[in-house]
């Protein structure tokens, strides 16, 4: 922070932006170490210097910026609720934001929001026919759309593509557009993960969700949603 001070002092704006970002990339450093060796008395001090040094850099920086789009995803993962944006706009940041969007509704149990969330990042690269630029992307909105869509129990209020489940809908029916996406076996699985809620078959969906558990293509988050898909149908 000392040497953005001195930069700001002789005008060097490029230079004072620069040095407060290392110095809340220090901070968030120092609260991973300060958690990991005593996790039970570990302050919020360290995210709160670098939260002020993130946002002392966002000031500096017209809203066009490429670089100011940049530090506000890094600032969101201190402090994922801020209320800061910029004009600078592509694609790829628009998937980001949309993403962490989903994630924040989703631990909050809004699927709905989160699975539109998800809807309107498939609908935009589709719509623009580049899939192929964002091959993980769509892999993993493909699993969290369903995943979520099982978890609604796919009520009709909830807006989705009447296709999208119906790939999944029955096992070995030849309807693989999903597995262009997906690697077969998880395709597969996946059918009969929707097969499994349809039928309200427990012992079924219990074991595919085991198989799923095993599965690395999966995020931490999908895992989650597959835990609560299980404990939702088993009560």
């Amino acid at each position: 922070m000392g040497q953005g001070k001195c930069e700001k002092m002789i005008g060097n704006e490029p230079g004072e932006v620069d040095a407060l970002l290392k110095a809340a990339r220090a901070f968030r450093k120092a609260n991973e170490k300060q958690i990991k060796i005593n996790p039970e008395n570990a302050s919020g001090d360290h995210l709160e210097g670098a939260f002020r040094c993130y946002t002392q850099a966002l000031s500096r920086l017209p809203d066009d910026s490429v670089t100011k789009a940049a530090i506000i995803r890094e600032l969101k993962e201190v402090s994922p609720n801020v209320e800061i944006t910029s004009n600078f706009s592509s694609p790829s940041h628009r998937i980001w934001d949309l993403e962490q969007s989903a994630e924040e509704s989703i631990k909050i149990h809004d699927y709905v929001a989160a699975f539109e969330k998800l809807t309107e990042i498939y609908d935009d690269v589709t719509e623009r026919r580049c899939e192929e630029m964002y091959p993980q992307v769509m892999q993993r909105v493909e699993v969290t759309r369903l995943l979520l869509l099982c978890l609604l129990q796919l009520p009709p209020s909830v807006r989705y593509d009447h296709k999208f489940i119906e790939r999944y809908s029955a096992i070995g029916d030849g309807q693989q557009t999903g597995a262009s996406i997906l690697s077969e076996e998880l395709f597969f699985l996946l059918q009969s993960l929707v097969v499994s809620c349809q039928a309200k078959d427990i012992e079924s969906l219990i074991a595919v969700r085991d198989e799923l558990s095993h599965c690395k293509q999966l995020t931490g988050s999908q895992q989650r949603l597959l835990g609560e898909l299980v404990g939702k149908y088993s009560k």
